[in-house]
């Protein structure tokens, strides 16, 4: 029995048909391949790899992390913005599977929001959590994603995670009180909405 992998030659994404016993082995290199094609914002690679290339969305590198936890750490918002454009969506089934790799964890508990405010991205952390990531959760040192933005000092994320406008989004507001901000489309009562 033969399996269709990908492999790259020169950059060039290319299938190839590999015996059994070499697949796993070959698909296991190509998680790594992604995970670079993640880091260096090669989005038409990361697309493709999603989509026709056998890697699911939750595939690990070697440190347990995947996809969103490399984006979010080193501040790919592009990278991340296409990696959750692949989230399930639909009925209670999509949703849950969306929450589960939106709140995956790596070997030391830490899911993508808290490698985003561990950076202080806020971009990155604005993406996730308007994604519906949950900001309660405790990594294996007890840290929450809000602890992580507390010690870099990040108000504005450790705001948006409370569910508190800036005083620049209340000035906004103000000039058009029909125009709703991000944090009252996608705050609290949005994320359980779509949770329910």
């Amino acid at each position: 029995m033969k399996v269709a992998v990908g492999s790259f030659n020169f950059g060039v994404v290319q299938t190839m048909l590999l015996p059994d016993p070499w697949a796993k082995k070959h698909r296991d290199n190509f998680k790594h391949v992604c995970a670079k094609m993640v880091e260096q914002e090669k989005l038409d690679t990361v697309r493709w790899a999603l989509r026709h290339g056998g890697v699911a969305l939750g595939a690990r590198n070697p440190d347990s992390r995947t996809g969103l936890h490399l984006a979010a750490a080193l501040g790919k918002g592009r990278s991340l913005s296409s990696l959750l454009d692949f989230l399930p969506r639909g009925g209670p089934e999509a949703r849950e599977l969306a929450a589960e790799n939106l709140d995956c964890v790596d070997d030391e508990g830490r899911t993508p929001l808290m490698m985003a405010c561990h950076r202080g991205d806020y971009r990155c952390a604005e993406l996730l959590f308007g994604a519906g990531a949950r900001a309660d959760l405790k990594d294996a040192r007890g840290k929450t994603a809000r602890d992580y933005a507390l010690a870099k000092k990040e108000q504005d994320i450790v705001n948006m995670l409370d569910g508190v406008e800036s005083e620049e989004e209340e000035e906004e507001d103000a000039g058009a009180p029909a125009k709703k901000s991000f944090l009252k489309r996608m705050g609290k009562a949005g994320r359980q909405a779509k949770r329910e």
